[in-house]
């Protein structure tokens, strides 16, 4: 064996004696014992790397589980077009007379909610009518995917902020939901026609994700009224609301 030869003068034997004494003996069990050290060391990591594994991989599967992600990025409690039954309410179907008159002042009043937006209201104010035959629908953002709303009546002035849709949010909607020519994701999920008293919020008015889905109102003389809801619960999106 190699290291193991008879030396062949006294002093070079001297010197593997004293070196001997300092390390392990040179034998066929000791390399045998180094070997099973060596091949032992890849099959430990081995197995660390598999307890890894399993560990991330109860970690991630519930959370797959939950998500159920779509090919198009979305999931099984996204808001969709495809959620819309054929019998949905139409705008047609609550028709409104528009106005071409000139726009009234706006009237303020002690409104503390509308002294707060005086501003962003009497901008809208001068707009053209868009709601409801003689109503603007004034909406601006209130953090992500929030949009606040509030009606003027182009014809006197006044304003309208109706309780349970002073705000609507956007969460979790797929984009075909959001069209119709709006400039952002919130303002995209609120849906009217200056020709129709019919308004559609897509989302969760108010932020109640109880209430989250599609929801039907209909404006008329100066009230609203519910015609109809298409729930869709999402708790991951109640989630993200109530720690925003």
């Amino acid at each position: 064996m190699a290291g193991c030869s008879t030396p062949r003068s006294g002093f070079v034997q001297l010197v593997r004696r004293m070196d001997q004494q300092r390390r392990p003996p040179c034998s066929p069990f000791f390399e045998t014992e180094r070997a099973v050290a060596a091949r032992s060391r890849p099959t430990l990591r081995i197995m660390k790397l598999r307890n890894l594994v399993k560990v991330l991989l109860a970690i991630a599967m519930p959370l797959v589980a939950h998500a159920s992600v779509d090919n198009d990025g979305y999931d099984e409690a996204t808001i969709r077009a495809s959620d819309i039954p054929s019998d949905a309410p139409l705008f047609a179907t609550y028709p409104a007379k528009v106005f071409a008159g000139p726009n009234a002042k706006l009237k303020i009043g002690n409104d503390p909610e509308a002294w707060l937006y005086r501003t962003r209201l009497r901008e809208w104010s001068s707009e053209k009518v868009n709601f409801a035959g003689h109503y603007i629908l004034a909406t601006w953002g209130c953090g992500t995917g929030c949009v606040q709303i509030m009606f003027i009546d182009a014809k006197s002035g006044k304003l309208f902020h109706p309780a349970g849709i002073r705000s609507n949010v956007a969460v979790n909607v797929h984009d075909e939901m959001l069209t119709g020519g709006r400039s952002w994701y919130g303002e995209g999920s609120v849906h009217f026609q200056p020709n129709s008293e019919l308004l559609v919020l897509v989302g969760a008015p108010e932020e109640d994700m109880a209430r989250r889905g599609i929801s039907y109102y209909a404006w008329h003389n100066d009230q609203l009224k519910l015609v109809r809801h298409l729930a869709k619960p999402d708790q991951q999106s109640r989630h993200l609301v109530s720690t925003k």
